[in-house]
């Protein structure tokens, strides 16, 4: 019995597995799987490195493999078909069940399904919900063609009404092309076109909206009176498979109406409410059934949906997806890709064959769904990994919008949409607030804690102080970011500070010559540090830049590249493989870039400056020490204020081209700060427990590591099974011994039959 077997893991997944090379289940493996595949919420939190992937990757193939097998035997056995599920109710209107919608509704809107009254009580952001029932304008036959609903304006404040297919964004109706909207300031509006149109609207007004489905055209009355038509359907809304009745409302409140019985006007000529529609003309955007329904109808609609925070951490995750699905036949599991700085046309082309399982960065998948092109109705399992980084990266509006377009509600327990998040940390109050909101009763896998760092690494430090040093004789000369470039002279702090800018390229330098080192990863602050110290180790290697690998072989002592959000999406793949591959040595990173990012037995991280946040510093060293190899972290710490840019204005890049008022502190209107890192190392200290020890004369490492090998970091460490690791084997111990005792019976098996054939052989 293979150890994953126990975990409740499918054959495939643990075929796949052998081949991979997996053995034993990590403790996050062991503790995560069983969870996942129970169908509850999941909040995990581990070492990294410590398998997070496969702890959540592998329940998500199964559980997407198991919806599939469900679907399947759905359309086989004819429980239902396409906008039905029974004869009798075919035929049946829909009278009250024409309600708004459980699933598609902003965070921010409140809704009494009974009565229809909503209301969004945000100041500052539109709130919106769909109804439940749309109509699909693809039908054709005896069906009912013009449809409408009511809805009157209860309070005070902006309310726009009107209709949108399953694309269109809940908070911002008639913003985008998915979508048709009349608003109370006498605007119609689709895609980000506001016109005038027929009179304002304000509290007691009613307001129908009418959908002709035959004509093509979407109008709207005021208290009964015609105010003509509003819009011509566009041609991929005609084609759309359901446009729903849609309220967006900012600090407002409304009551709609779907039953005509219940309307304060009559409806025009030859309208009827959608609460008279039957089944057969309506579609459910609440039933899973009817993505179903699409998936039958030829188009493949994902089931689960995985965002990353970074574009080189969503391909390693795909890649991980790609060779563990590869297991799977009858039916298939196709995993797809989507992230920015590549071409969107073979993007737009996977999603048109179809895929099941999306892997992705937050706002190329938004920009998907709002085109049109990617469908969330049917996403059955939704995780963020690396989940503390997504927000801050400042992705938590885009992860709320699209938990937005997932289905909520469901017939069962067994269909409801379940929610993991994994992250190395999740103890900041943002994460609890989000896992707030997005889980229900979610079980939380803490296996490394608030304070956790690897046990393999040891943690240095050299101090950068500028008033004992003379830069002036050192070559090459640095190239610095520029923050003090506005200077005709410099003296105090911001000499010292410039020192540092130009001391730390030089201290790098001399580590990595007294340690010999072959593969290191190397942190700076930003992306145009990370130019300049590229510039910096050319320039020292003899002013050659790697080219790619086709040089073949390692380039030259100091010859790196740049694993930075600034370089294209080519670029950076191109990077980091040919580190992976050893042409380079050196792999210079941001934080983001470099998040997740799995490199094999690496030896060292070197940080040039430390990070403002301690939690991202073990992010960083969680780069070594991984699979129980040694790892050795160095930090270069100026001993004294440094000042760096500190832009918040988005898209401006003052370090380029920097202007007087740019260089100033941002306490007096410019874009720079202090930057003191000996307190930044308190609070790394702090958080790993004890102190960071400095490196010797010439850079030796302290003799309190008790590494005599310099060549001992990036290998297993020599010593004994921690207690965990014997925990974890005493588990699996039992397995074992029945393993053994199956063999021995085997065994003993064969050679007893063996010896009655032979007897029976001697007396033929």
């Amino acid at each position: 019995m293979s150890a994953f077997e126990d975990l409740g893991l499918c054959p495939e997944l643990i075929v796949a597995a052998d081949v991979a090379g997996f053995t034993l289940p990590t403790p996050i493996q062991s503790e995560a799987i069983p969870l996942c595949l129970t169908g509850g919420d999941v909040l995990a939190s581990a070492e990294t490195g410590s398998g997070k992937t496969f702890a959540f990757g592998a329940p998500v193939l199964q559980l997407t493999r198991e919806t599939m097998m469900v679907e399947r035997e759905r359309e086989r056995g004819g429980t239902w078909t396409r906008g039905t599920t029974t004869t009798s109710e075919a035929v049946e209107t829909l009278g009250t069940r024409a309600r708004l919608s459980a699933n598609a509704r902003s965070a921010t809107c409140a809704t009494d399904y009974a009565s229809g009254r909503t209301q969004s009580r945000s100041m500052t952001s539109w709130g919106g919900v769909r109804g439940r029932y749309g109509i699909d304008p693809r039908r054709e036959g005896e069906t009912v063609g013009k449809v409408m609903f009511e809805a009157e304006v209860t309070d005070d404040g902006l309310a726009r009404f009107g209709f949108s297919s399953r694309f269109g964004a809940l908070d911002g109706l008639g913003a985008d092309a998915h979508s048709y909207g009349y608003g109370g300031t006498g605007k119609k509006s689709h895609n980000k076109s506001f016109e005038d149109y027929g009179e304002k609207f304000k509290k007691g007004d009613v307001v129908g909206c009418l959908l002709d489905i035959e004509g093509g055209v979407v109008s709207f009355t005021k208290n009964g009176k015609s105010l003509g038509d509003a819009f011509r359907l566009s041609e991929q809304s005609a084609k759309s498979d359901g446009l729903f009745p849609a309220v967006c409302l900012k600090n407002a409140e409304c009551v709609v109406r779907f039953v005509e019985e219940d309307f304060k006007h009559a409806p025009p000529e030859g309208y009827v409410g959608f609460g008279s529609l039957n089944s057969r003309d309506a579609v459910d955007g609440d039933d899973p059934a009817s993505a179903e329904a699409r998936s039958k109808s030829g188009v493949r609609i994902p089931r689960a949906l995985i965002l990353e925070p970074a574009r080189e951490l969503a391909e390693q995750t795909h890649e991980f997806f790609v060779n563990f699905a590869s297991e799977f036949r009858d039916p298939a599991i196709v995993p797809g890709l989507f992230i920015g700085g590549v071409k969107e046309g073979p993007q737009h082309a996977l999603l048109r064959e179809g895929v099941d399982i999306v892997t992705g960065t937050p706002i190329r998948v938004l920009e998907l769904v709002q085109n049109g092109k990617l469908d969330l109705s049917a996403i059955r399992y939704f995780v963020l990994d690396e989940a503390d980084r997504l927000l801050d990266t400042g992705n938590q509006a885009t992860i709320l919008k699209l938990f937005e377009r997932m289905p909520k509600l469901a017939a069962s327990a067994t269909e409801r949409l379940q929610v993991m998040l994994f992250s190395a940390t999740l103890h900041s109050p943002e994460i609890r607030e989000l896992a707030g909101f997005l889980t229900v009763n979610a079980t939380w896998v803490d296996l490394k804690g608030k304070d956790a760092v690897p046990e393999t690494v040891h943690h240095a430090l050299v101090l950068v102080d500028p008033t004992t040093q003379d830069v002036d004789a050192l070559e090459p000369k640095v190239l610095t970011d520029r923050a003090h470039s506005l200077a005709s002279t410099l003296d105090g702090d911001d000499a010292l500070s410039e020192s540092i800018k130009r001391l730390k390229p030089h201290i790098l330098r001399g580590i990595i010559d007294a340690h010999e080192m072959d593969q290191c990863m190397i942190f700076c602050r930003t992306n145009f540090d990370c130019d300049n110290l590229e510039k910096f180790l050319n320039e020292s290697g003899g002013g050659k830049r790697f080219r790619g690998a086709d040089v073949g072989g390692v380039e030259g002592k100091y010859s790196c590249c740049v694993l930075g959000g600034a370089r294209n999406m080519d670029e950076r793949r191109r990077n980091l493989q040919a580190f992976k591959n050893g042409d380079v040595r050196f792999l210079i990173c941001t934080d983001v870039a470099a998040r997740g990012i799995d490199i094999k037995n690496l030896p060292y991280v070197i940080n040039m400056t430390l990070p403002d946040k301690s939690e991202d510093y073990i992010h960083r060293i969680g780069r070594v020490g991984r699979a129980d190899t040694m790892g050795l972290a160095i930090s270069i710490v100026a001993a004294k204020n440094e000042r760096v840019w500190y832009c918040t204005k988005k898209g401006y890049k003052p370090w380029f081209d920097p202007k007087p008022d740019d260089v100033k502190l941002m306490s007096e209107g410019g874009h720079t700060i202090w930057y003191n890192e000996p307190k930044l190392l308190k609070d790394i200290e702090k958080r790993l427990g004890s102190t960071v020890a400095p490196l010797g004369p010439n850079y030796a490492l302290p003799d309190s590591f008790g590494v005599q090998d310099k060549d001992a970091y990036g290998k297993a460490r020599d010593e004994k099974p921690n207690e965990e690791t014997n925990e974890h084997l005493l588990a699996y111990a039992p397995h074992v011994r029945a393993l053994a005792a199956l063999e021995t019976k085997v065994q003993s098996s064969f050679w007893e039959l063996k010896r009655k054939f032979a007897a029976c052989e001697s007396m033929e």
